[in-house]
């Protein structure tokens, strides 16, 4: 994770990276949530920096480490620009589709089970249309399987404990009163 990466004074963040990419010589380093180099300083000095040691590892240790970066591309492609050669240094580009409505409340009865929680069916029709409503509103900003675990999931598990229930089992009142705007 880029956060993972970043340091509080110039230099330090490429330090960073050059120590990982050390660490992965021979193999692979991933550096998932890329764009985080640039937000987490508004595209100062630190993502340059950033960028510039990326692209120095690359020129020296090419043919000993394959580095991968991760992340929405429109935002990737900003912290790029650091570097007039880094667009060209990532040359294989895999997009990621986001998933289905149907995948998500797969994703969401794999999560319930793990928590053995299940949910009733006229919950999860409610549900679905949350989901629908939440993935254009939110558009980029959805987060997908994140956004079932952290956002959705949370919400409805709130009003399942405030409702002092103890069966596990989420009903069509816990969903609206998560999302009480959504009928």
């Amino acid at each position: 994770d880029a956060t993972n990466l970043v340091k509080g004074h110039l230099g330090e963040t490429a330090d960073e990276i050059r120590m990982e990419a050390a660490k992965a010589l021979g193999g692979v380093l991933v550096i998932d949530e890329f764009y985080a180099l640039n937000k987490a300083y508004n595209g100062g000095n630190i993502a340059s920096d950033a960028v510039e040691a990326i692209m120095g590892i690359l020129n020296e240790d090419k043919k000993n480490i394959c580095i991968i970066i991760c992340g929405y591309e429109n935002q990737v492609n900003e912290v790029l620009k650091f570097n007039p050669g880094a667009r060209r240094r990532f040359t294989r580009n895999i997009e990621f589709k986001n998933y289905s409505t149907e995948d998500l409340m797969a994703i969401m009865d794999l999560l319930l089970e793990k928590d053995e929680r299940t949910m009733t069916e006229s919950a999860r029709n409610v549900v679905k249309g949350i989901i629908e409503t939440n993935r254009t509103v939110l558009g980029e900003e959805f987060g997908n399987a994140g956004y079932i675990k952290e956002t959705l999931i949370a919400d409805i598990e709130m009003q399942y404990l405030a409702s002092e229930a103890e069966d596990g089992v989420y009903t069509l009142e816990h969903v609206l009163s998560a999302y009480p705007d959504y009928e």
